[in-house]
C-alpha cells in the first residue's frame, strides 16, 4: 500500500516536471498543404518556401515598411540615401535595369542635371537652325500663296461689284413695286375675277411686261404697242404704259399689264385708278424694264469674267495643292518649332533636378516592393519546402511561420500564408488550406 502512494507522489512530480516543460504541449513537426482548383499541391512544391520568423524580426520589417509608406514625401538628401540602399539589393537590380536613376553603378544626380540641361541647350540651337534653313522656301511659297488670293479677291471684287450694281435695280424695283402693292390693296378678287388677292399677283411682279422696240420709231409705248397690236386694241388700250427706256443701245417699252379675267373688269380697274396712282405704276415698270434687261447684260459679264481677265485666274490658280500641302507642312513644322524652342527655353537646372527627383521618388514606388521583399528575406530564415505530395516539415519548433509561394522575381506574383503554430498545439499536423493565402501587399498588415 505504502508502495502505491510512493509511486502516485513520484508520477505526480514528474508530469508536474514534464508540463512546465511544456512536453504535453508541443508543436506538431509537419504539416500538410491541401491545395484546390486555384492552386494545387504540385504548383506549390515548384516554387514554395517556408521560413521561420520572430516577432522582433517581423517587428523590424514591419516599421521599414511604414518608414516607405509615402517615397513622395521624402526630401533629396532622403531619397538619394534611400537610392543608395535599394540599389544595393539584387531584387531591385533585377527589376530597374531599365532605368538609369536606379540601375547606373555611376549614378551622380547633378552630372545627370548638367547633361540633360546642356543636351536641352543643343537641341534649341538644333531647332533655330531647322527653322532658319526652312525659312526661304517658306517665305516664297507664303509669297506665292498671297499673290494668288490677291488675284482671286481681285476676280472676287469684280464679280461682287456686278453683283452690287444688280441688287441696285434689283431694290430700285421693289421699292417702287411696293407702292404699287399699297395702291392695289383696295382691291379685292372680285374685282380682277380670280381667286388670287390683287396685292399677292403684284408681288410677284406677273403684271409687268417689256418690249423690244424692233425698228426706230418716234412713237410712244402706248402708240407703238396699240399699232402692233391691230387684233386686240380694245385690251392694248386699257394697259398702263410708261415711257420707252434704252438699255444697252436698245429701245424697249414697260408695260403694265391691268389686272382683270375679261376686258371689262381691266377697263373699270382701270378707270378708277387716279393719275397719281397711274404714275407710280408707270415709274414701277420703268425700273422693272430696266432691271430685266440690265440683269440680262449683267449676267452675261458676270459669266465673261475669267475670259476677260486672264491674267488673273491664272495668278489666281498659280497656288496649287501640292505648293498648298508643302506650306502647311511647313507652316506646321514652324509652328511647332517655335513651340518647342519656348518650352525647352523655360527649362532650367532647376526644374531638371525637380523633374529627376520627382520620377526617382516615382521609380523607387515602384521599386519598393522589391527592396522590402529582400529585406524580408532577411529577417527570416528558411525553414523547408513543400513536396509535390503537399506535405512538409516544421523541424525548429519556432512559435511562426511565414509561407511564401512563387518566384524570386515579382513579389506582386507571389501567395503567402501565416502559421501561428499556438493554433496547432498538441496536435498530429498543421493542416494549411489554399484560402489562407494572400497578396505580398497584405503582408504588413499581419500581426504577430
Amino acid at each position: 500500500m505504502q508502495i502505491k502512494k510512493d509511486f502516485l507522489k513520484v508520477a505526480g512530480l514528474v508530469c508536474l516536471s514534464f508540463t512546465l516543460q511544456g512536453c504535453f504541449d508541443s508543436y506538431p513537426k509537419s504539416g500538410k498543404f491541401e491545395g484546390n482548383h486555384f492552386i494545387s499541391s504540385k504548383y506549390v512544391a515548384k516554387s514554395s518556401n517556408i521560413f521561420k520568423v520572430t516577432p522582433a524580426m517581423f517587428a523590424d520589417w514591419k516599421a521599414l515598411e511604414a518608414e516607405l509608406n509615402d517615397i513622395s514625401t521624402l526630401t533629396e538628401p532622403q531619397l538619394l540615401d534611400l537610392r543608395n540602399k535599394f540599389v544595393d539589393s539584387k531584387y531591385v537590380d533585377l527589376n530597374a535595369r531599365n532605368s538609369n536613376l536606379l540601375a547606373d553603378a555611376n549614378f551622380d544626380l547633378e552630372s545627370i542635371i548638367d547633361a540633360e540641361y546642356q543636351e536641352s541647350q543643343d537641341n534649341i540651337n538644333k531647332m533655330k537652325q531647322a527653322l532658319i534653313s526652312i525659312q526661304p522656301r517658306f517665305d516664297e511659297l507664303q509669297a506665292k500663296k498671297q499673290r494668288a488670293n490677291d488675284a482671286k479677291m481681285k476676280l472676287d471684287n469684280i464679280r461682287s461689284d456686278i453683283q452690287q450694281r444688280e441688287d441696285k435695280l434689283l431694290n430700285e424695283f421693289n421699292q417702287h413695286n411696293e407702292k404699287v402693292v399699297n395702291v392695289f390693296k383696295k382691291f379685292g378678287p372680285n374685282d380682277i375675277g380670280v381667286a388670287t388677292i390683287p396685292t399677292t399677283v403684284i408681288e410677284r411682279a406677273s403684271p409687268y411686261k417689256v418690249y423690244e422696240y424692233r425698228k426706230p420709231s418716234a412713237k410712244s409705248c402706248r402708240e407703238y404697242m396699240i399699232e402692233n397690236n391691230r387684233f386686240d386694241v380694245k385690251r392694248f388700250e386699257a394697259y398702263i404704259y410708261s415711257k420707252r427706256v434704252t438699255v444697252q443701245n436698245k429701245t424697249f417699252c414697260p408695260v403694265f399689264k391691268t389686272l382683270g379675267q375679261t376686258l371689262e373688269q381691266q377697263k373699270q380697274l382701270f378707270a378708277s385708278l387716279s393719275e397719281t396712282e397711274k404714275d407710280l405704276i408707270r415709274s414701277a415698270a420703268s425700273s422693272y424694264a430696266i432691271y430685266r434687261k440690265e440683269k440680262i447684260a449683267l449676267d452675261t459679264e458676270r459669266n465673261s469674267v475669267n475670259r476677260n481677265n486672264p491674267a488673273l485666274v491664272l495668278e489666281s490658280r498659280s497656288f496649287d495643292f501640292a505648293e498648298k500641302h508643302e506650306l502647311n507642312k511647313l507652316e506646321r513644322t514652324t509652328q511647332q518649332g517655335k513651340d518647342y524652342i519656348a518650352k525647352a527655353s523655360a527649362v532650367t537646372k532647376e526644374t531638371i533636378k525637380k523633374d529627376k527627383l520627382t520620377l526617382l521618388a516615382s521609380q523607387l514606388e515602384r521599386a519598393k516592393q522589391y527592396y522590402l521583399y529582400g529585406k524580408l528575406l532577411k529577417n527570416i530564415e528558411q525553414e523547408s519546402t513543400i513536396q509535390p505530395d503537399g506535405t512538409f516539415n516544421l523541424p525548429s519548433g519556432s512559435d511562426f511561420y511565414i509561407v511564401k509561394v512563387g518566384g524570386d522575381k515579382a513579389p506582386h506574383n507571389m501567395l503567402f500564408a501565416l502559421l501561428r503554430m499556438e493554433q496547432f498545439k498538441n496536435k498530429e499536423r498543421v493542416d494549411l488550406k489554399a484560402d489562407e493565402f494572400f497578396k505580398f501587399s497584405q503582408l504588413s498588415d499581419i500581426k504577430l
